[in-house]
């Protein structure tokens, strides 16, 4: 239990160590993970959102964990008022190891929290898909627009603006 929130640890540690004026803010991320942070500015732009990210620490790893609980990604950062935002990926995760639309799905859900402070949202569509990329349940893969991507559209939107309105496609 200790080696699986150790990094977490080190990071409380260091950063409880130190004023937030002193301290650095990092950006490490994966080369493997960085298009889909560019793709993630590419369509905050689109929708009119010019975002900075220079506050993000990515690390792929398994098992990752939150409350006890195995989970594909877990976000801590200043949405739970820590200065640093860190993302921790659970590389033997099916979505990611499924695909490259997966793994996108996945990053965005974290980048959401990280960098639009978005929380979960539990809310279903009038077809009963899930409301939400945000959505705190565990996913399947085949939901959101894994498989579909003409619904991709509205969950980036919706992911930008909650206030999306139901798509056709979900009456």
């Amino acid at each position: 239990m200790i080696k699986k929130i150790f990094p977490f640890l080190c990071l409380i540690l260091s950063l409880s160590a130190c004023d937030d004026e002193e301290m650095d803010i990092i950006y490490r991320v994966p080369d493997e993970v960085q298009p889909f942070v560019d793709q993630f500015l590419v369509e905050a732009r689109n929708r009119g959102q010019d975002l900075k990210i220079d506050n993000l620490i990515v690390e792929l790893t398994s098992p990752v964990e939150n409350a006890g609980q195995s989970v594909c990604g877990v976000t801590y950062g200043e949405v739970v008022n820590l200065p640093q935002n860190l993302i921790q990926i659970d590389t033997q995760c099916l979505a990611w190891r499924h695909s490259e639309v997966s793994k996108e799905a996945l990053i965005f859900h974290e980048l959401g929290h990280a960098i639009l402070f978005r929380q979960h949202r539990t809310d279903r569509l009038p077809n009963f898909d899930f409301a939400s990329i945000m959505v705190s349940a565990n996913w399947n893969i085949d939901d959101f627009y894994v498989f579909d991507l003409t619904k991709r559209d509205y969950y980036i939107d919706e992911l930008f603006d909650a206030s999306t309105p139901v798509p056709d496609w979900a009456e």
